[in-house]
């Protein structure tokens, strides 16, 4: 099987100490540390969660933002580390120095 229109992007972060928490609904994330150190927190709950506000007003349903997550569990990756984030799953990332990450957003097969 072929993936067709997978959006891939590379992510650099420099002491990013706080990245808004979110989830989302219909796609999981597939992250590759390409360089440097980054820490995730993953799971929990969205502490506060609302659906993202749009530029034109709207409110997207499937994808949801808060300021921080309770009761997640801290994962680190290095260069080479992967972690897979299934739909759903709240998460949000940290870095003290740079970091450089290869993400894939993966459409859920449940969407």
């Amino acid at each position: 099987m072929k993936l067709k229109n997978v959006p891939l992007s590379i992510v650099e972060d420099t002491a990013v100490f706080d990245s808004k928490a979110e989830m989302h609904q219909k796609s999981a994330d597939l992250w590759h540390c390409l360089e440097g150190e980054v820490i995730f927190t993953v799971g929990g709950k969205l502490r506060n969660g609302a659906p993202r506000m749009l530029p034109d007003g709207t409110v997207d349903e499937n994808e949801w933002r808060s300021a921080a997550i309770d009761d997640g569990e801290d994962i680190t990756l290095r260069k080479g580390d992967w972690l897979f984030i299934p739909a759903g799953e709240p998460h949000t990332h940290r870095a003290t120095g740079t970091a450089r990450l290869l993400i894939a957003k993966i459409p859920s097969l449940h969407a």
